[in-house]
């Protein structure tokens, strides 16, 4: 009696069939049959897990999974790093949350508060990242978001925030005896209304009373970037000024420039 299968299984099963007095009929798939054989497969697995939520259901989900990624190139420990890199930006799914729907939110009516964290929260970290984000491909680039979530940490964080919302932020550092502003971003659908130049005059002020005189940052320059030239002309509004001009910086053949503004 014949028995069609036509799927891909497991390395032992051959010899199991055998076992079984059976003879199995096998043939090796291309790279490109493989990959496309996994994802039927996982596809099998999670409808099986469906049915019959147990644990051996739940493994095979996993061990497919795994065998996507080493057909594409990635190892163990490349899984492991983009999970937890994922989870520090979104979350995990501890909390049981489950969402309803999402209201625009208006521009903010409350009262502005300015608020330094020595410490960033991990609430404001991931509020400064998402703003980042919207601007990835034009005034940052696409991994600096992801940069912000590890870096954060041992920086300062600045911004201005209305009704638990983050506005406006700068986080900073200290290098070479002056502030220097790492990241500073406005949220996209609140640009152009006065709150880069506000968060700007509370964080000059708090600077100074820190005891500074100055405040440095590095920029894309619009020859790099032809749209960072409205970043370079908001910072010489409120006072900065190009201080020299860098080649390959921070990528090569990427020119960046150092600002700085002292009083």
């Amino acid at each position: 009696m014949e028995t069609i299968y036509k799927k891909l299984i497991r390395d032992n099963i051959p010899e199991i069939i055998t076992a079984q007095g059976k003879i199995p009929i096998i043939r090796t798939l291309s790279d490109g049959e493989y990959l496309k054989a996994l994802n039927h497969k996982l596809c099998e697995e999670v409808s099986e897990f469906l049915e019959d939520s147990c644990l051996e259901e739940l493994c095979d989900i996993l061990e497919v999974a795994f065998a996507i990624a080493r057909a594409k190139g990635y190892t163990g420990k490349d899984i492991e790093d983009c999970r937890h890199m994922k989870n520090l930006k979104n979350g995990a799914f501890e909390k049981k949350l489950y969402l309803e729907k999402a209201n625009d939110l208006e521009a903010p009516k409350h009262e502005l508060h300015f608020i330094c964290e020595e410490k960033p929260s991990t609430v404001s970290v991931i509020q400064l990242a998402s703003m980042i984000r919207d601007y990835a491909g034009e005034y940052f680039t696409d991994d600096f978001a992801g940069d912000v979530l590890v870096d954060a940490p041992f920086q300062r964080l600045c911004y201005l925030k209305s009704n638990n919302v983050m506005i406006s932020a700068i986080m900073f550092t200290c290098l070479d005896g002056y502030p220097h502003i790492t990241a500073m971003a406005t949220r996209r659908d609140l640009q152009n209304k006065g709150y880069g130049k506000l968060i700007m005059n509370y964080f000059v002020e708090h600077v100074s009373q820190l005891g500074f005189r100055g405040i440095e940052l590095y920029a894309w320059s619009e020859k790099t970037r032809p749209v960072c030239a409205s970043t370079q002309a908001f910072y010489k509004s409120v006072g900065f000024s190009v201080a020299s001009e860098h080649m390959g910086l921070w990528a090569p053949g990427m020119i960046t420039i150092k600002m700085k503004r002292t009083w």
